[in-house]
């Protein structure tokens, strides 16, 4: 992870993503490889971010080079993760070499985004603008 953040938010962070990383894994088995690192860019606020902002609506983008996949987000907010998570699934989408409708892509994207862990199990799914507790039964 690359951030202008504290090490401790960066820690947290990084847990979260590797939480969504072993969901996604165990769920589907698709999810990049121990090898295949994911870099995370997160600045700390939105000027820091806005140079690299995709556009306007952005706060997070999944962006992947030859060599390597990023995921960049304008902060490392705990109420900002379901978006980075989002960019997540893209990037998990790819790696499975999926060629879905976009707006299959965004819908699956958009599902995945609220995945949180409840204890040993991993929740899905969201009840208007709070998360629910309604599991797809996926772990």
């Amino acid at each position: 992870m690359f951030t202008s953040n504290s090490e401790r938010r960066a820690r947290e962070t990084l847990l979260h993503f590797e939480l969504v990383r072993t969901f996604f894994q165990k769920a589907t088995n698709i999810a990049p490889k121990d090898d295949e690192i994911v870099q995370v860019v997160a600045f700390q606020n939105e000027k820091e971010y806005k140079p690299y902002q995709l556009n306007a609506g952005a706060t997070a983008y999944y962006e992947r080079s030859q060599s390597q996949d990023y995921i960049v987000m304008a902060d490392i907010e705990i109420d900002h993760y379901p978006v980075a998570v989002h960019e997540y699934t893209h990037l998990v989408v790819e790696h499975a070499g999926f060629k879905l409708p976009i707006w299959f892509n965004e819908g699956l994207a958009e599902l995945y985004s609220s995945v949180e862990p409840q204890g040993e199990k991993t929740m899905v799914g969201r009840d208007g603008c709070r998360r629910s507790s309604a599991s797809l039964g996926l772990m």
